[in-house]
């Protein structure tokens, strides 16, 4: 009879545990949240977009375009 021997590598365990645990999304639906499409009209939105067959919803970068004004707005002040 022939012993297997086994090292317990943290990092491996680690990496398959979290392999094991994930999953591919089926359909994903992308929300633009601003001032007037709140969080509290996402979680309205929930369950119709389930029914659609939506499994995960994805926020859309809602600070990219502030980000980019700014930088706009802070090189024209700088460069007067």
């Amino acid at each position: 009879m022939c012993a297997v021997v086994t090292t317990h590598d943290p990092l491996t365990e680690a990496l398959e545990d979290i392999a094991a645990r994930r999953r591919v999304p089926g359909a994903t639906y992308r929300l633009q949240f601003s001032q007037s499409f709140t969080f509290a009209d996402a979680a309205g939105v929930v369950d119709y977009l389930a029914d659609l067959g939506i499994s995960d919803i994805m926020p859309r970068r809602c600070c990219a375009r502030a980000r980019a004004a700014r930088t706009a707005m802070t090189s024209a002040i700088t460069s007067t």
